[in-house]
């Protein structure tokens, strides 16, 4: 089989690309304190995650806008408006953004000005936001970002070959957490809260060559079984971290496929994730921690 990389559309996207754990927990005073919320030109909210007392891990399409140039009427991209809301113990740290320290992955976009169309490549929908070292931020528990080529584990998983989907097998438990919306049909201004829940991951990303990116089992909302504790993500979530078992980073929000039928009691979603393993997402990385000396561990 060959994968290909995905590019959308944005003009013609079903996506909520604005992507609050639907049904989670909400996370104990202390926890996740690396997690936190990003205010977007003061009407729109994403999350993103502390790597140091001086970046967040976000998603590309939170801190981008697309329209046309008031002069030449072509397409271009500019920066939002961030500012970034840590909740600590103590208190909370309002942070502003300066946009020259906004470092989008150029792998994200691509602008074709003959249709005057926008396109997004969800696979490398991250972004790093750099700020002046904070001192009241240096006790928090900084996430390490997993950039190997294998974050998730089989026994067999170098014999798997391209053509083979492994359908049977046990999921592992990975961890999303965002400040997004509680319930897609219930509650949907609670964007004030942090949830986190479990995520299970679609069998399809056990392929060799992990080249499709993450992205979750679908879940109709309306015959889950109980006992069913897994989770989707929701409005506000986008940038939000993807933890494994070892709360190492290996993914980042970055978009969710809602279907809605009321009538016919269908209310699919399923979550996308940017996986940070991927190599036009690790490059970007590592790239900025060689030319621009941002602060951050990677695995």
């Amino acid at each position: 089989m060959k994968i290909f990389q995905l590019i959308i559309i944005l003009l013609f996207s079903s996506l909520d690309l604005y992507a609050e754990i639907i049904e989670g927990k909400i996370v104990a005073k202390g926890d996740y304190e690396s997690v936190v919320k990003l205010d977007i030109n003061d009407k729109a909210s994403c999350t993103g995650t502390l790597l140091s007392s001086s970046s967040v891990l976000t998603a590309a399409h939170c801190v981008i806008s697309f329209g046309l140039n008031e002069k030449t009427r072509l397409p271009e991209v500019s920066k939002n408006k961030i500012s970034i809301k840590v909740s600590l113990g103590d208190g909370n740290i309002l942070i502003d953004v300066k946009e020259k320290n906004i470092h989008v992955n150029p792998e994200v976009y691509a602008v074709d000005k003959q249709s005057m169309q926008f396109g997004l490549n969800l696979l490398a929908d991250i972004a790093i936001i750099t700020f002046k070292e904070n001192k009241r931020l240096e006790n928090i528990d900084f996430p390490a970002i997993r950039i190997s080529d294998f974050p998730i584990s089989m026994e067999n998983e170098e014999n798997i070959n391209d053509d083979t989907l492994i359908s049977d097998i046990e999921f592992i438990k990975y961890t999303a957490v965002g400040y997004g919306y509680k319930d897609y049909l219930l509650d949907p201004e609670d964007t004030e809260s942090k949830r986190f829940g479990t995520i299970k991951l679609s069998p399809i990303h056990y392929l060799s060559n992990h080249q499709i990116g993450l992205q979750s089992m679908p879940v109709n909302y309306f015959e889950m079984k109980e006992g069913d504790d897994s989770v989707q993500v929701a409005s506000g979530d986008s940038g939000g971290p993807l933890f494994n078992e070892s709360q190492d980073l290996i993914g980042v929000t970055s978009s969710t496929y809602k279907n809605f039928v009321m009538e016919e009691k269908i209310a699919i979603v399923q979550s996308q994730f940017a996986a940070l393993y991927q190599p036009q997402n690790s490059i970007f990385l590592k790239s900025l921690v060689s030319q621009k000396d941002v602060k951050m561990v990677l695995k």
